[in-house]
């Protein structure tokens, strides 16, 4: 019953809060889905000695791997559209995945670097 649950709170939460359009095209075939894109920022870590260390991150993408036929791999390229306030899209910027990161529900963070 808990993963039903969580399966649909977490497709709840990906319908509201989406902010964009992934294009992804390993096989030739473009394969969209909606996503949250995280620009590139700086994250505050605990160091492990009782300090704290600033590091910067990619721009990073969520996706649900349930929404898309293939599994987003390393090196893969993509296509991100930013929605706009008016329901439209962007412009495409192209992305090369870098790191996979599966979430443990369902989801998977893509690490990006631009270009393709």
């Amino acid at each position: 019953m808990w993963p039903a649950i969580l399966n649909r709170a977490t497709q709840v939460i990906r319908d509201k809060f989406s902010d964009c359009r992934v294009t992804l095209d390993p096989d030739g075939a473009g394969h969209v889905c909606a996503g949250i894109f995280h620009a590139p920022h700086e994250e505050m870590l605990p160091d492990g000695e009782g300090g704290v260390a600033v590091c910067s991150t990619d721009p990073v993408v969520d996706v649900r791997v349930a929404d898309l036929p293939v599994i987003p791999k390393t090196k893969d390229v993509l296509t991100i559209e930013a929605r706009l306030p008016d329901g439209s899209f962007g412009a495409p910027t192209r992305y090369r995945i870098k790191e996979t990161r599966d979430d443990g529900y369902g989801g998977v963070k893509l690490a990006l670097v631009k270009g393709g």
